[in-house]
């Protein structure tokens, strides 16, 4: 499946249901890297409301930050298909990772 988003919601329910699929981010995007733990924080004695939003146990990186570091023999080059002038050539980098916010 091929497809793109900016909803980090749309692309966790595709990883859930096990899709294959290529997306666009923004380069000002935080992410957390490769493993980092998100938990819901502990609630004291059942006191407030229910915890909804997860933390994590490293800091976001920002995406254009994060791809600085990388080394230029990680990406690779892919023709995702043929338009009216030519092939359409990226550059790919493939990493697992948990993006956020």
């Amino acid at each position: 499946m091929g497809g793109y988003g900016h909803s980090f919601a749309l692309l966790q329910t595709l990883e859930d249901q096990g899709e294959i699929f290529a997306a666009d981010i923004h380069s000002d995007r935080h992410i957390y890297p490769d493993g980092s733990a998100l938990y819901l924080p502990m609630q004291k004695d059942g006191l407030g409301r229910s915890r909804v939003v997860y933390q994590s146990d490293t800091h976001p990186v920002e995406v254009r930050k994060w791809v600085k570091r990388q080394r230029a023999s990680a990406w690779r080059e892919m023709t995702l298909r043929d338009t009216t002038k030519g092939e359409l050539v990226v550059e790919v980098l493939h990493r697992t990772g948990v993006a956020m916010g």
